[in-house]
């Protein structure tokens, strides 16, 4: 997605997981790290081909937390901010679009339009017009997350939720059982509801009929503000067994709770959370493992110093590797202010040697970079060195070159071999001389006699 435009390098966070997702800043994208990946206690059951809705997604962090360790799974996040959606559209291609249905739509009890507060700083406070000691709560979660940890940037408090940029915009809302209909499912396996202390009024646009479709809600309330009462009695009318759950993340801080509903036959069954079970890592996590790997396999001077991630290697006409048409590792691009540039002729044979065997200008090539990170690799390497020896008359060893593969530290060497070899040939042209000198002192006969001797 980074080749191809759709997202830039600011909007994407590696989480500790091993994930890369894109977010609206660090420090949010950490806090619904911690609340929809760590500290998100579940009791719901989870298997390949469910239908999932998840309202109120935001960036859909929860949305990735599933896919990313069940596959298979049909996933609708529903979000229906502008500029909230886009990060969690992006997101749903990182994971995979086939996994989740990104939903430019807000869920109620009405198809209507409406009026939604959106803080582009602080993107968890948007939604639906809060009342002051709801937005206090969201604020007590931010300020418990980061109590223990130090921020470059602002650290949101109390006082400055007043001063936080609010923009209002206008957004569409649907209901549970429309989406129902426009997708055409016959079940539901879990409904998750987290749309800042709303629960009721989703719920409240579920009809009747499609009540029995939904096996398993989860539903996000604090005890200080939700009618907690109110909304188990509902979903005990429906049919649902009730728990609780507390969020780790509010033990410390706020009252965030998870109100968990199963349908009385659904067995009761635990989605262990594994790291380890992940089906997919940012390539951050790759690189580390990869390396990791090669360094067990391989000697040092056959690993690599970057990883180019690639959807598909060029080919040429004859369907082989088109090794020119390679990329270069954005990371080793040097610039002009970057280069270390030669420094005598020995050094300006070899960049040009370089250049013609790596396709790359000379001004792009620094005498400090390795062989290999411009893409060099051991046939290239033995090419180099034939040039060399054509050049020079030297002949490098390869180990040497292998475990020193810069022009900087080729030409110390071939500058150490040279004078010998230079000598032996400066001794070999005075012989020479030495020879015509004699020869043409001779006579014409004493020279005849020579010549008729050694046809003889």
């Amino acid at each position: 997605m980074l080749e191809e435009g759709q997202v830039v390098r600011e909007e994407l966070f590696d989480l500790q997981n091993g994930m890369t997702v894109c977010g609206v800043n660090r420090q949010e994208t950490e806090l619904l790290y911690q609340d929809q990946f760590i500290d998100l206690l579940t009791n719901f059951t989870l298997k390949k081909g469910d239908s999932v809705l998840d309202v109120g997604a935001n960036i859909g962090m929860f949305s990735l937390q599933l896919a990313s360790r069940i596959e298979g799974l049909q996933i609708y996040s529903f979000e229906p901010i502008p500029e909230i959606y886009n990060i969690l559209s992006k997101n749903s291609n990182i994971i995979g679009a086939n996994s989740i249905t990104p939903v430019p739509l807000g869920l109620s009890n009405a198809n209507r339009r409406a009026k939604f507060d959106f803080y582009p700083e602080f993107t968890i406070m948007s939604g639906k017009s809060m009342e002051q000691k709801a937005k206090a709560d969201i604020v007590e979660r931010w300020m418990d997350f980061t109590k223990d940890k130090q921020q470059d940037d602002y650290i949101l408090n109390h006082e400055h939720t007043s001063k936080l940029e609010k923009q209002e915009v206008d957004v569409s809302l649907t209901t549970v059982s429309d989406q129902i209909r426009r997708y055409g499912l016959t079940s539901i396996s879990l409904l998750r509801i987290d749309v800042n202390y709303c629960g009721l009024e989703v719920m409240d646009g579920i009809e009747e009929q499609d009540w029995k479709k939904i096996n398993q809600i989860m539903i996000s309330v604090n005890p200080k503000i939700d009618d907690i009462s109110r909304i188990e009695r509902y979903l005990k009318t429906k049919g649902y067994k009730l728990s609780m759950v507390r969020c780790k993340q509010a033990q410390g801080g706020s009252n965030l709770c998870n109100l968990i509903a199963k349908r009385t036959e659904t067995e009761v069954a635990f989605l262990h959370l594994n790291q380890n079970e992940l089906k997919y890592m940012g390539p951050k996590k790759i690189e580390e493992m990869l390396f990791g790997h090669l360094r067990i396999h391989l000697p040092g001077y056959m690993i690599p110093a970057k990883l180019v991630f690639m959807r598909n290697l060029p080919l040429n006409q004859v369907g082989k590797i088109d090794r020119k048409a390679l990329p270069m590792p954005k990371e080793m691009s040097i610039t002009s202010k970057e280069l270390a540039r030669p420094e005598n002729q020995v050094d300006e044979l070899l960049i040009s040697i370089w250049a013609e065997l790596l396709n790359i200008e000379q001004e792009n090539i620094s005498v400090n970079e390795s062989f290999f990170n411009y893409g060099g690799h051991s046939l290239l390497l033995t090419r180099m060195l034939n040039r060399i020896k054509q050049s020079t008359g030297v002949e490098l060893p390869l180990k040497s070159v292998f475990n020193n593969p810069t022009i900087s530290a080729i030409a110390i060497e071939l500058q150490e071999i040279m004078p010998v070899a230079n000598e032996n040939t400066s001794q070999l042209v005075d012989k020479i001389l030495e020879g015509i000198d004699l020869i043409e002192g001779l006579t014409e006969g004493r020279l005849g006699k020579l010549t008729f001797s050694e046809t003889k």
